[in-house]
């Protein structure tokens, strides 16, 4: 089975938006994660004057529109009204919405490369911010619920959800329907992992999409440092995820977001399409070990 993966434009920030729908058809991806902020691709003011304008030009390159990827916190309640409405107008169901940072994100500092923390600041004890979180995020359901819609948090290092038991613990017992998880082991491989297949069947009703790309722990200049990597180079064995994934019955969105892309236009589409091809390897490897 080949199944459909999206691509994060979060990805390609060189290039305007038009170039990287072209990138993304080129590639041979079905969808596109819309990154929403305002330096790049789409300000949330330019998406709710011109949102059918932009699904129409992403729906022109025969992709779909899968997700608003934007930068906005779960207390942000002038924001992600406008990401609702803008939903049910253009028919996209996911918008991401950020979570606070764990105290100084940290772990940050031993990033090899430039890394960014979709997150805001919340200033309180750790335990008076999980409860100010878990409010916020029941509002916030029966919000999205009325308006048929859903909400995607991603586990991300750095932030106080960065683990299954702390998206559990913050998600699990409100409606998958109306707020779900984004898995990104990746992430996690950085801060936050726990048993692969214990936290997959833990969040199996509440993951919705799952972000692929990979990385690496190295020791550089006498300290621990973790940069981005290959898919079959990382750390993260996605054969081993996609087979996990598919024994829990999952049935949701897949996207691309290695970060690793060339700034230069053929170089773009040559990586992207391997990348492509890879995970339709990976794919097929983690189907035979899910047969034997």
């Amino acid at each position: 089975m080949d199944s459909p993966v999206n691509i994060c434009t979060s990805t390609l920030p060189a290039f305007a938006l038009d170039d990287c729908l072209e990138l993304a058809a080129g590639a041979g991806y079905q969808g596109v994660e819309l990154r929403v902020r305002g330096d790049y691709h789409v300000s949330l003011p330019r998406l709710y004057c011109q949102c059918d304008q932009i699904k129409r030009s992403i729906e022109a390159h025969r992709l779909e529109l899968t997700v608003y990827n934007t930068y906005y916190g779960v207390t942000n309640d002038g924001a992600i009204d406008a990401l609702m409405r803008i939903c049910q107008r253009t028919g996209v169901r996911y918008f991401r919405v950020t979570l606070p940072r764990a105290g100084k994100a940290d772990i940050g500092a031993q990033a090899l490369e430039e890394a960014v923390v979709p997150s805001y600041e919340h200033r309180a004890r750790p335990a008076e911010i999980l409860r100010s979180v878990k409010a916020s995020l029941q509002s916030l359901a029966k919000r999205a619920k009325a308006a048929g819609v859903s909400a995607l948090l991603e586990i991300h290092w750095g932030t106080v959800m960065s683990s299954f038991t702390s998206a559990h613990y913050l998600v699990g017992d409100l409606d998958p329907d109306a707020v779900a998880v984004t898995f990104d082991p990746a992430n996690m491989v950085i801060e936050g992992k726990e048993d692969w297949g214990y936290g997959v069947q833990l969040l199996r009703e509440h993951v919705a999409n799952v972000h692929i790309k990979n990385v690496s722990w190295l020791r550089e200049g006498g300290a621990w440092k973790w940069r981005w990597d290959g898919l079959r180079r990382g750390m993260v064995d996605w054969p081993q995820l996609f087979r996990l994934l598919a024994d829990a019955g999952y049935r949701g969105m897949f996207a691309m977001e290695d970060f690793r892309v060339p700034q230069n236009f053929d170089e773009a589409l040559v990586h992207l399409r391997e990348l492509r091809e890879e995970t339709r390897s990976l794919l097929r490897q983690g189907e035979s070990r899910q047969a034997a």
